[in-house]
């Protein structure tokens, strides 16, 4: 008697361990059993609060009328059932907003997605696949085909009508698929996501799903002008956006565990038929651009690196370390860490190179020294007394910075002229050496106006840069915006004979200064931190009112510098012998810096 009792116990528990349930052997009243649904709802994932309702079926597919609602418990989409039920199967239905992988933000509007199973399924995901399957399995049961049978020639009738490979999915039913997995399922369910949802709002991609659904239901296949319409938008498609908002997103939700699967092979990208872009190398960036003035104190960095045929990384110099690790499928990241500068300023490169030693990307990397860099600006002005007398300063030449003569360089990349100089708290730019010259109050510069001149002008330039009473620190690198600190005097000789041409003798006015030294104050932050700070007038010294301007050789036109004043010019011109030869008494004219003053004369 024992026994007996025994081996019926053992046979109950097999029974409600088989039942729809959770495994366990709790029952509810009337033959109602008590059921566990988990899953995901992913479209992109579903957002939380998202509304999701399990409907009893019958063994023909058909609603019994018992439902349980609930709701989405978390921003991946991620749902649990429980419930007392009679049912041969369910049917998950789900309504909510979700994540748009082509456009990287939620969805403008709610979206319904279907799925099917068995009662005794624990787990279940629901998704666009799952979805278009929905009617036709419906379809294939009335008919007379048994579920499990419907569930699989459904299937595979959705992935053939959609250019899928059937066999890619190794039998994984459409209802373990995850957007977050690995396997090729996995990037099949991504890839037509994405395909279906590019260029379309919600409710456009609603009425698609529909449309392919109900085509679908029929006799598993698709019209071509719904096939058409299905590939219309996919070479628009962003692949990089995709990947990258896809990183944004699990990073924001804090997410862990997660892949991307390589959606992107069976994608028809670049339209031309086939599936399968070419991914043998990209960079997922939005714009790879060379690291410029890296700081001297180090510094770290990432790439991500999508790549089908593998790749190598490494540097070309010993002070940038690079790391590749894979991330997910295809993609890897690339650490590169660039270790303190103990010197001038560097230049080194990362490598990227294919399996065969082929380089694919070269990112140049700058490291600036502790020393200071400053970029020397240039006026660009233009006036109604023709040109700006600018532009003479070039890499090469020797310039005076508080007093120290340095090497102008150029940045090629930046297109900019640069100094490299130790750490002060200020800096006097003058150039060019010996016509300008730093005073010894460094924000302070003297130019020189020659009694005689070549008669080729080089335009004198001051500037200042300094962090005054020490509360802010100069940037590095920093740019300095050179003033022009004279006025420019332009004259060309029309129907004459360069032979008949000597020197001019230019006079001034007596107020004037046409020969001499004139200090000027360039601590141009004073007012700023002093609102009571006047600037000072320019000192002038060694004052002379006249000066010779030789004309060059050969030359039809000499010009020359004068100190920016109102005056009255008088120029007189003389051949190689000394013999008068015409006099202009000029007249009088405002010479302000920076500008140039053009006369011609005519024989």
């Amino acid at each position: 008697m024992n026994v007996k009792f025994g081996i019926y116990f053992l046979v109950m528990i097999v029974v409600s361990f088989f039942s729809c349930s959770d495994h366990t052997d709790d029952e509810g009243t009337d033959g109602e059993n008590k059921c566990k649904v988990v899953g995901a709802v992913q479209k992109g994932p579903f957002l939380k609060g998202s509304q999701i309702t399990i409907f009893a079926l019958n063994k023909d597919l058909l609603a019994t009328g018992e439902s349980y609602p609930s709701q989405i418990s978390d921003d991946l989409g991620a749902f649990s059932i429980s419930s007392l039920m009679k049912a041969d199967y369910i049917e998950l239905r789900v309504n909510g907003y979700y994540y748009n992988e082509n456009r990287k933000t939620v969805s403008e509007a709610p979206l319904s997605l279907q799925a099917v199973a068995s009662a005794d399924r624990e787990k279940v995901n629901v998704n666009l696949l799952t979805t278009l399957s929905f009617l036709r399995i419906k379809k294939l049961v009335a008919d007379g085909m048994n579920f499990d049978a419907s569930v699989k020639k459904a299937e595979a009738e959705v992935l053939e009508a959609l250019g899928m490979r059937v066999g890619d999915v190794s039998g994984v039913e459409f209802s373990e698929m995850d957007i977050c997995g690995e396997r090729k399922a996995d990037a099949i369910l991504l890839a037509m996501s994405c395909l279906l949802q590019e260029g379309r709002t919600t409710g456009e991609l609603s009425s698609l799903i529909s449309d392919i659904a109900s085509e679908l239901a029929a006799d598993g296949t698709l019209s071509s002008s719904l096939k058409e319409k299905i590939h219309k938008n996919e070479r628009y498609i962003d692949l990089l956006s995709i990947i990258k908002g896809l990183f944004d997103f699990y990073e924001e939700k804090q997410i862990v565990d997660y892949k991307i699967p390589p959606f992107y092979r069976y994608l028809d990208l670049d339209g031309d038929g086939q599936i399968g872009e070419d991914t043998a190398f990209k960079m997922l960036e939005d714009q790879i651009v060379p690291s410029q003035g890296l700081p001297a104190e180090g510094y770290a960095g990432e790439y991500k690196v999508l790549s089908s045929t593998g790749f190598t990384v490494k540097a070309d110099c010993d002070w940038i370390k690079v790391d590749k690790k894979i991330l997910s499928s295809d993609i890897y990241t690339v650490n590169y860490k660039v270790d303190e500068n103990t010197g001038k300023v560097r230049e080194g490169n990362i490598l990227f190179k294919d399996p065969s030693g082929t380089i694919l990307m070269t990112i140049k990397i700058k490291q600036i020294s502790f020393d200071q860099r400053l970029y020397l600006k240039l006026p660009n002005t233009r006036n109604v007394n023709n040109v700006s007398s600018s532009g003479e300063l070039k890499a090469g030449e020797d310039i005076l910075i508080n007093g120290v003569k340095y090497k102008v360089e150029y940045d090629e990349t930046l297109n900019k002229l640069y100094v490299d100089l130790p750490k002060a708290d200020s800096y006097s730019v003058c150039y060019p050496v010996g016509l300008v010259s730093p005073c010894d109050d460094i924000y302070s510069c003297t130019v020189e106006y020659l009694s005689e001149v070549s008669g080729q002008r080089q335009t004198p330039y001051y500037g200042a840069l300094s962090s005054p009473y020490m509360i802010y620190e100069i940037p590095n690198p920093a740019e300095v915006q050179l003033q022009i600190c004279s006025a420019a005097v332009s004259v060309s000789f029309s129907n004459m004979h360069a032979d008949d041409l000597g020197y001019l003798i230019v006079e001034g006015n007596k107020n004037s200064l046409l020969a001499g030294k004139a200090t000027y104050l360039i601590y141009s932050d004073a007012p700023y931190f002093d609102p009571n700070y006047v600037p000072l007038d320019p000192i002038l010294a060694n004052k002379r009112n006249s000066m010779k301007v030789n004309i060059p050789e050969g030359a039809l036109s000499c010009s020359f510098l004068v100190y920016p004043q109102t005056a009255t010019l008088k120029i007189t011109l003389y051949n190689k012998q000394g013999q008068l030869v015409k006099v202009d008494d000029g007249t009088e004219s405002n010479y302000q810096k920076g500008n140039l003053y053009s006369t011609h004369w005519f024989k």
